[in-house]
């Protein structure tokens, strides 16, 4: 092979080493182009969803503001039921009380009256002692005269 041939050889090796690299970045290009087109749609696809995902969080979020004021309604209605149950409650606690408070008034009305009835029962018990030492001294006496008397004694006869 001469000198000609060889620069040649090498010019057609080169040109095709050239078209080769030529043809695959070509190919290369094309291909990131189209699969950087797909990740376009996609992610104007994921934007969309996204979107959507948006206006359902939005909805959501006004379905949950409106079950929090029912709740927050339901909420204060029970609480004032049950703030005027108590109220009730505590009327009725303070009726009973003051009712407690009367019966404990009476009891005790009628325990100075039972303290003033049994000194009188005492007064009546010293009496009827009183009375029954002198019924007894006046058995004797009668005994006595009856003996004096009759000169014996009662029930002997």
């Amino acid at each position: 092979m001469n000198e000609a041939q060889t620069w040649a050889t090498i010019g057609v090796l080169t040109t095709a080493l050239l078209a080769t690299i030529t043809l695959v970045v070509t190919m290369l290009m094309r291909t990131i182009t189209a699969q950087i087109g797909g990740l376009r749609s996609e992610m104007h696809s994921l934007r969309s969803e996204m979107g959507s995902l948006r206006s359902e969080m939005g909805s959501l979020r006004s379905e949950m503001g409106s079950l929090r004021s029912e709740m927050d309604t339901g909420l204060n209605a029970l609480r004032s039921e049950m703030n005027a149950r108590f109220e009730a409650v505590d009327s009725r606690f303070e009726a009973l009380n003051t009712r407690f408070e009367t019966i404990d008034t009476r009891f005790a009305t009628i325990d100075t009256q039972f303290a003033a009835i049994n000194s009188r029962f005492d007064t009546v018990d010293a009496r009827f002692e009183l009375i029954n030492a002198r019924i007894g001294a006046l058995d004797r006496d009668v005994h006595i005269l009856f003996d004096r008397v009759y000169g014996n004694t009662p029930g002997s006869l």
